[in-house]
């Protein structure tokens, strides 16, 4: 049975969305490695619309240690207007009816099933109480503007324990939580 794990990046102030204009700052050879490690235990990535067009706009040309395995990598994507078949390679659609394909592949065997990019999909996940891990890196810093962890206002209140923690050289705080 596979586990979904979820990622993502914030500020201080909760701010997640474009990480860019902040994480890249903080990416060094220990966060870029944990980051990494992530992905390399992945079988598939998850991703909605938003998060597949950007990446699909940058990975199939990037010119990182990692972009191979990236783009060889099965993706699945959540979006009511992209039509198969998605130009990333391995990319595919979850469907009408998301959260039944992404049961479906949590049943199976295999590795994680990992999504970052956190918005409208992490939300249905939660609310449909699919996600076994949430990987929260909190960058040492105050945005001041942007927008905030929306993918936080699911349906009901969420409580989740403490599975690891770890506080990189750079100041980035990594937080393992598990649905309590």
């Amino acid at each position: 049975m596979r586990e979904i794990i979820v990622t993502v990046e914030v500020s201080l102030d909760g701010v997640q969305d474009h990480p860019e204009n902040f994480a890249f700052d903080y990416h060094d050879e220990e966060s870029t490695a944990f980051i990494g490690d992530v992905f390399s235990s992945a079988d598939a990535w998850l991703m909605g619309r938003e998060t597949y067009e950007g990446m699909a706009a940058f990975w199939p040309t990037a010119d990182f240690p990692q972009a191979e395995s990236l783009n060889a990598m099965t993706k699945y994507v959540a979006s009511r207007t992209l039509t198969e078949p998605l130009a990333w390679n391995n990319s595919h659609l979850l469907g009408t009816d998301p959260v039944a394909r992404l049961t479906e592949l949590k049943q199976e065997d295999g590795g994680p099933l990992v999504q970052s990019g956190v918005g409208e999909l992490t939300r249905t996940m939660l609310d449909a109480g699919l996600v076994d891990e949430l990987r929260v890196l909190v960058y040492p810093l105050v945005m001041g503007e942007g927008e905030a962890a929306t993918w936080t206002q699911a349906a009901g209140a969420r409580k989740f324990t403490l599975a690891e923690s770890r506080t990189f050289r750079n100041g980035i705080v990594a937080l393992h939580l598990r649905p309590a």
